[in-house]
């Protein structure tokens, strides 16, 4: 498995953010050898939760790593997808808490499979893809951060760098 940085998806806005709901767009791709006739951008996917797409990589043999910020000020969530190659969710986690103006910050590659930021943690958080499923650790203890779904097994996991 290797990440790199990649370029491939903008987003379309379909319902910003307000008190009452979750921003949510729409990934597209720009279509390479679009016609006259056609468009150039291809949805692809199942919206998802978010508003302004931060960051994306490749994760060769699995698909793509997005960082995705909902862009409300003094109450951000930080956003981080897993998807296959047709862009259906593997897995997420999702970083917010009560008044929190956390900014994603120092993102980098650390190694072939675990990518380092700060949000709003003291601490940098690591968030590392696994190319199988595994049981992991239950983030109940962890404040400022949950995953989607229920109890399963998972692809991403999460360690924060002391």
């Amino acid at each position: 498995m290797d990440i790199q940085a990649c370029e491939l998806f903008s987003t379309r806005l379909l319902r910003k953010p307000s008190s009452d709901a979750e921003p949510l767009v729409q990934l597209v791709v720009q279509l390479v050898k679009a016609g006259a006739d056609s468009d150039p951008l291809l949805d692809v996917g199942k919206p998802i939760k978010g508003a302004y797409l931060e960051t994306q990589f490749r994760v060769s043999g699995i698909g793509y790593l997005l960082f995705l910020t909902d862009d409300v000020p003094f109450e951000e969530t930080l956003r981080v997808y897993l998807l296959d190659e047709q862009c259906a969710l593997l897995d997420g986690l999702e970083f917010a808490g009560n008044l929190a103006t956390g900014n994603l910050e120092g993102v980098r590659i650390v190694d072939t499979s675990t990518i380092e930021f700060s949000f709003i943690h003291l601490y940098p958080c690591r968030v590392r893809v696994h190319a199988h499923q595994k049981w992991r650790t239950p983030l109940i203890f962890t404040p400022g951060v949950s995953r989607w779904g229920r109890i399963q097994k998972r692809y991403l996991e999460l360690t924060f760098v002391k």
